[in-house]
């Protein structure tokens, strides 16, 4: 069965490549077609002719001399385990990058033997691998790999696509940007502190501290989406007994923030500022004590 495979440009100036004829080099482009998913074939001149020149009048025999020719430039193996004959596309593994393999049914070659001999006739460049340019002699070039399999969603693909492939990554700061506080729903332990108690027997006398507070709590944990959530639920609390004492016309002390500070500009009759009375969280929360 054919597959998809792929080519690069570099493959056309290889010199080991240039050196065999065009129907040899088409029969091993061929070839990458017609091998598995590891680069192995049944070595059958026959059955590769069928899958390389199926609309060509050329003969079994002729692709058998490609086959040749291709082995004493080592971009093949040919090699035998048992009775039958294999062979394989040298480097495959390097320059073929498949995505999802599938195992190949057939032997590995036992062994890698040293390249053939070249030709006395015909003189052939250094073994290479595929496709690969000979170097030249005053300097070494790098591997080119002309039949990379790259899918489109591989990193290398797209750093090539755009232009980033060689590139340096940008420095990068080893110190984190801080997190956002995000705010929360109310505590199920949601309880009232000590010193919450002792702010709320200055701030706001005179109010139900246990009542308000399971109001507070009733309401938040009915709110529904984001009117439940809050960054500081101490504060939240807070403002609810200021605006709880507000709200039953008692003056706030000096000890009050913010907008409520206007409230203390008149007469001050607050006895638990006084001192004329003292007064705890639970005095004015009959059997709570929060």
């Amino acid at each position: 069965m054919a597959r998809i495979r792929s080519i690069k440009p570099e493959f056309f100036t290889s010199l080991t490549v240039a050196s065999l004829p065009v129907e040899t080099r088409l029969t091993f482009i061929g070839l990458w077609t017609h091998v598995d998913d590891e680069g192995r074939c049944v070595d059958d001149a026959r059955l590769i002719k069928a899958a390389v020149w199926p609309l060509d009048d050329r003969l079994s025999t002729d692709v058998e001399l490609d086959l040749k020719r291709l082995s004493e430039s080592s971009l093949i193996l040919r090699y035998k385990v048992g009775e039958r004959s294999y062979l394989a596309v040298r480097g495959w593994g390097e320059h073929q990058r498949i995505n999802r393999p599938t195992k190949s049914k057939l032997p590995p070659p036992p062994e890698a033997p040293e390249p053939p001999p070249t030709s006395e006739t015909t003189p052939l460049p250094p073994a290479e691998t595929p496709g690969q340019s000979a170097p030249e002699p005053s300097h070494s070039e790098p591997s080119p790999q002309p039949h990379t399999q790259l899918t489109e969603d591989s990193p290398a693909e797209r750093n090539r696509e755009q232009g980033t492939g060689n590139r340096e990554k940008p420095f990068a700061s080893p110190t984190a940007p801080p997190k956002t506080k995000r705010g929360t729903r109310l505590p199920d332990a949601f309880t009232v502190t000590e010193p919450m108690k002792e702010w709320f027997r200055i701030n706001c006398p005179g109010i139900n501290g246990a009542r308000e507070t399971e109001k507070f709590c009733n309401h938040f944990r009915s709110a529904p989406g984001q009117k439940g959530v809050k960054l500081d639920w101490v504060a939240t609390w807070r403002n609810w007994m200021l605006t709880a004492a507000e709200r039953n016309g008692i003056p706030v002390t000096g000890r009050a923030t913010g907008a409520n500070r206007h409230l203390n500009q008149g007469r001050d009759d607050n006895p638990f500022r006084t001192g004329a009375a003292s007064a705890t969280y639970a005095s004015h929360t009959p059997g709570a004590d929060q």
